[in-house]
């Protein structure tokens, strides 16, 4: 009986993923951008999620930064914001008390020549080194996630694949070195 209470509830719902491309060439830099309610694509994207109006939100390509500061800017500024639209209708602000933000491997140095171009970059920000990082990024957590809750998250109980091997998945298909004899060796 639990169960079905559980999913009904959970069908009801309202769940979205959004990509709203929130990210910037360098670290700080959408800190900066989300500090005054005048940055124009903050503000679309801050209306379409007003409009849509989900109760669990996941923003794709939205910088990590460790301290939430992004996050907290974004609802300060833009979420909690009423908008006018072309159409004369008024948005209504928004609420997310509950959020999760965790560190990617998007710009993560990996130490390798990953692009096989003679050059292993190790530097953030440097030309070529978002091609030899873990996940493509000129910092590390550029295209990171945001996840935004109007139900409580329990923290402990979420679970990263940020160490888990692409080797490792199932019928992963692994590029090869042609200058080999092994398979899938790159």
């Amino acid at each position: 009986m639990l169960a079905i209470g559980v999913r009904s509830i959970m069908a009801s719902i309202r769940k979205a993923n959004f990509n709203a491309s929130l990210n910037r060439n360098s670290a700080g830099e959408l800190i900066g951008d989300l500090s005054a309610p005048d940055d124009e694509q903050a503000q679309a994207v801050a209306q379409i999620i007003q409009i849509v109006n989900p109760d669990v939100l996941l923003i794709n390509e939205f910088d990590f930064d460790p301290n939430g500061i992004a996050q907290t800017l974004f609802g300060d500024n833009y979420l909690s914001v009423w908008y006018s639209l072309p159409t004369g209708e008024e948005t209504t602000p928004v609420e997310y008390p509950f959020f999760y933000l965790a560190p990617s491997n998007t710009g993560v140095a990996s130490g390798f020549d990953l692009e096989n171009n003679g050059e292993i970059v190790t530097t953030p920000g440097e030309l070529g080194y978002g091609n030899d990082a873990f996940g493509f990024g000129n910092f590390p957590g550029q295209f990171g996630m945001l996840l935004l809750s109007k139900f409580p998250i329990i923290d402990d109980q979420v679970r990263t694949f940020q160490d888990f091997l692409w080797q490792d998945m199932p019928g992963a298909l692994l590029p090869d070195n042609p200058e080999t004899p092994a398979p899938n060796d790159w």
